[in-house]
């Protein structure tokens, strides 16, 4: 990597700032547009009534790896959950965010990237649809997006120091990557692709680099991952005893070479077309679109280099290099399939690693496309921003109609749970303050303008049991409970045994708003919201 380690850094980041000023400024403004209204909000998502109800909370954050996250919630304040202060350090860190990353791509091509092109680098970024999901667990969305800080200063850190192999800055650099990986695991997959992007970068600025170097550069990249990797297990293993026993990660992870191969051969397909191509509603075609524009660059920079420069084809080092560039875009094109091929998991909210790669991806084409030597060069770069730019237009898209779906079951769930509460309430008040048990599943309501309601957390609510926690039906009464005493409404609770009971005679009930969907039974008030699924109710629950 060209230019050396600056002892006045605090001078270089400041200037940066004062050079990419517009490319910041613009994707600040667009990051507020799109997730300002949905950030300062009162809604009751997934795990809030775990977080706001039980402050200072830890949650299982420690048994499950995540004791990066605890750490910053205490250091920031947010331990005590304050969904407002959340929103504000959202929008600062995705600020700082945009800032951090601009100056790590700056660093590795020498500060040639113009704001346009930085600013259109963090505009794939932000508005990648399953970013919404993760986001959607709002009490931890700001140390989310610290957590992409970290990787970018520690992926800053690192190929500032290659070459110099300072130990010190070494230190740092893993210590920020494995605080990074401490706070969401998805943070490994994120640091590996963007890793791979600054890599390429490095290398299509020197693609004469010599052998000796350039595997000396591989082999300390290796080396810091591997320490940061290393230091998180060591870390986890020492703090997952803290906190509850949690099965969050065995119940659904299987790390085994069988299950692996497994995944690869029956669920990789499904996937891979999934992600590529996209579901309609949090992965889009994007990243299809993305391999394609760099498959097509790569193509014309290679043309530029071994036949407009015939001597090039001579030269063992040129083609061997060239060959580790081909090989790293492609295993840049498949690293966002790494995680769900590890673990087995699907959801959009773990897929922090795809819309990094699909921003890496443009601009490793518009990069190559600078070292080409056609005529047209100029005309196709220009293509390649309209392309860029549509895709950012249609993943914004997507993303306010995902905002707009929630909103609408927001506002549906809320007419709803209203009137139960006041039919409930005259029950109450003629029974007694007596335990309630919400049992049954109300599907959510939308109209036409609405995201197509693809298995999601985020279209989700309070009225409908989740059926991804067993046993459902003890975990869906507690959630529209802490739903209703969320907004100062509170209800007796249950045990789980009545709540068992209760959902085996509400079988037999008739659905609210019903006559008789609210009966007292054995002294438990059953209210029976939507169709109780009888498969669920051979769970027993515990003592």
């Amino acid at each position: 990597m060209k230019g050396s380690i600056s002892k006045t850094w605090y001078h270089d980041v400041k200037k940066h700032i004062h050079q990419s000023f517009p490319a910041i400024f613009v994707t600040s403004f667009l990051t507020i547009l799109c997730y300002g209204k949905y950030i300062f909000n009162t809604y009751f998502y997934q795990d809030t009534g775990a977080v706001v109800l039980n402050q200072g909370t830890t949650y299982n954050w420690f048994p499950i790896g995540r004791f990066g996250l605890v750490f910053i919630r205490e250091l920031l304040g947010t331990a005590n959950a304050n969904p407002y202060y959340t929103a504000v350090l959202f929008i600062f860190f995705s600020v700082a965010n945009a800032i951090v990353w601009s100056f790590l791509l700056q660093r590795c091509v020498g500060g040639k990237f113009t704001n346009s092109i930085l600013a259109i680098f963090y505009s794939l970024f932000i508005t990648y649809p399953a970013l919404s999901e993760q986001f959607y667990f709002q009490f931890q969305s700001c140390e989310i997006v610290f957590g992409y800080i970290l990787v970018g200063v520690s992926l800053t850190l690192l190929f500032i120091n290659i070459g110099h192999k300072k130990w010190p800055i070494l230190i740092l650099s893993v210590l920020t990557a494995t605080l990074a990986f401490s706070v969401y695991q998805s943070f490994v997959n994120v640091y590996i692709s963007a890793c791979l992007g600054c890599f390429a970068f490095c290398l299509i600025e020197d693609i004469r680099k010599p052998w000796n170097k350039l595997f000396t550069e591989i082999g300390f990249i290796l080396l810091h991952f591997c320490l940061a990797f290393l230091l998180y297990g060591l870390l986890n293993a020492l703090f997952s005893t803290y906190g509850p026993d949690s099965d969050y990660f065995s119940s659904r992870v299987s790390l085994s070479l069988g299950a692996i191969i497994n995944r690869i051969v029956v669920d990789g397909p499904a996937f891979f077309e999934r992600l590529f191509f996209g579901d309609g509603v949090f992965f889009l075609p994007t990243l299809a679109i993305a391999s394609a524009v760099l498959i097509i660059a790569l193509g014309l920079f290679y043309v530029t280099l071994f036949i407009d420069n015939k001597t090039h084809v001579f030269e063992a080092q040129v083609i061997i290099n060239s060959g580790i560039l081909l090989l790293n875009c492609v295993v840049l094109i498949f690293s966002p399939l790494l995680l769900s091929v590890m673990t087995g998991l699907y959801d959009a909210r773990i897929q922090l690693a795809v819309p990094i790669s699909v921003a890496y991806l443009f601009l490793l084409a518009f990069w190559l496309l600078q070292h080409t030597h056609f005529s047209a060069v100029r005309l196709l770069s220009l293509l390649l921003g309209a392309v860029s730019l549509f895709c950012v237009a249609h993943q914004t898209n997507s993303l306010m109609r995902i905002f707009y779906t929630y909103d609408i079951i927001n506002e549906n769930t809320t007419i709803r749970a209203t009137q139960i509460s006041y039919d409930l309430d005259k029950v109450i008040s003629e029974e007694g303050n007596l335990p309630v048990a919400f049992i049954g599943s109300m599907e959510a309501k939308t109209n036409a303008a609405c995201s197509p309601l693809v298995p999601s957390y985020f279209f989700m609510s309070p009225l409908m049991q989740n059926e991804r926690i067993s046993p459902a039906y003890f975990y869906g009464s507690a959630w529209l409970t802490d739903y209703y005493k969320y907004y100062g409404i509170t209800y007796q609770f249950p045990t789980d045994a009545q709540i068992h009971d209760a959902a085996i005679y509400a079988v037999d009930m008739p659905v609210w708003p019903s006559k008789d969907s609210i009966q007292v039974v054995d002294g438990v008030i059953i209210v029976k919201i939507g169709p109780v699924d009888e498969t669920l109710l051979m769970t027993e629950p515990e003592d």
